[in-house]
């Protein structure tokens, strides 16, 4: 079967190359690790001082007036923050466990 014979598939095709020549205006995963990326010490040391996710993006969302979740917020600056503990050696900070059955 050609492609040509499935109803639609050229209309389909040529909507999805017109939507490719144009970038997303959704802000991706790779915008907020470049946030992340940028503010790494700043993002450590608020940690570290024992701010919580949910402060860290509340500072975020007001300077920056961007949205973003503290739970990807959390995940973008671990796998940030293992990545520089392999470059650098400077350990990662740990991770705090959740107890099971939290109410």
């Amino acid at each position: 079967m050609k492609e040509t014979e499935i109803s639609g598939v050229l209309s389909c095709k040529a909507a999805l190359s017109k939507l490719a020549s144009t970038p997303s205006k959704q802000n991706t995963m790779s915008h907020y690790t470049r946030i992340v990326e940028e503010m790494y010490c700043e993002i450590r040391e608020a940690r570290g001082a024992g701010h919580s996710w949910n402060r860290i993006c509340l500072v975020i969302e007001e300077s920056l007036r961007r949205k973003i979740t503290r739970s990807s917020i959390a995940i973008i600056f671990r796998a940030v923050d293992l990545k520089y503990e392999r470059e650098t050696g400077v350990p990662a900070l740990p991770v705090r466990e959740r107890p099971c059955g939290r109410k």
